[in-house]
């Protein structure tokens, strides 16, 4: 669904969230969405371990370019970690986005992608 905000030229416009799930190579699972809003596109990815503590190391790209690396911890009871990042600006085609992450102690990975 495509929402746009006023009439001419230079209105943001707003595009409902894309989500998809999956299964990791164990245990885990994982969550990637992806949403443009006024020219830019966000993206979040979850990895639901259900084992807090782990360290699991992640990146994030779009069509091709890595926008977001680094390592995070499991919390909660749920064993959970998410990264959130704004991609940067976008144009009107479809854009890849492909997440991964890695657990450093079970050699766990998660691999997700969508097209928003």
């Amino acid at each position: 669904m495509l929402l746009i905000a006023g009439s001419g030229v230079g209105h943001a416009q707003h595009v409902e969230p894309v989500s998809v799930t999956g299964s990791c190579s164990r245990a885990a699972t994982w969550e990637l969405t992806a949403q443009r809003d006024g020219g830019s596109l966000a993206a979040t990815f979850r990895v639901d371990s259900r084992a807090p503590g782990e360290r699991w190391r992640f990146s994030v790209a779009r069509t091709g370019s890595t926008f977001a690396t680094g390592s995070r911890r499991t919390r909660g009871s749920g064993g959970v970690f998410r990264v959130a990042r704004d991609s940067g600006p976008v144009g009107t085609a479809p854009e890849v986005i492909t997440a991964r992450a890695h657990n450093l102690r079970t050699g766990e990975v998660c691999l997700g992608t969508l097209q928003a």
